[in-house]
């Protein structure tokens, strides 16, 4: 979920592009958002790929299944196009038009991403209650 929209219920096209920002990292990553973030990792699948691109390992998140049979080239595109598309900033996000010339034009070099934004998941809905359902019945008239 874009940031913007999970705290202020703002929703755009800048939305959806930030959701199919998403849906490219897990396709390369071979990994769901939802489950990597309920897994004993301390980050987001966003924050793992951006961590991994900035010290210049992009390939190091493409999914091990994929072994070698993938064009390099491809996939460092695939992965700078996904973070362009969940940058903090919605502005800065590029129109769907700008993500298939992207995809498509092998001779234009991309922009580089800014910080992504995400809000983890966490941070809204802990996964574990802490409050006794019986104590409250009990508390309760």
């Amino acid at each position: 979920m874009a940031p913007e929209l999970s705290r202020h219920g703002r929703f755009s096209t800048k939305s959806d592009i930030y959701s199919y920002g998403v849906m490219v990292l897990e396709i390369v990553t071979g990994e769901q958002i939802s489950k990597f973030e309920e897994s004993s990792r301390a980050m987001s699948l966003v924050d793992y790929v951006w961590k991994h691109w900035n010290a210049k390992a992009a390939l190091a998140v493409v999914d091990p299944y994929m072994s070698n049979e993938y064009q390099r080239e491809d996939a460092v595109k695939s992965i700078q196009v996904g973070l362009l598309c969940v940058q903090s900033d919605p502005v800065k996000r590029p129109s769907m038009q700008e993500v298939l010339v992207m995809l498509h034009n092998n001779r234009e070099s991309l922009p580089v991403p800014s910080n992504p934004g995400y809000l983890s998941q966490h941070l809204i809905f802990p996964l574990k209650s802490t409050t006794d359902e019986a104590l409250i019945s009990e508390e309760m008239p």
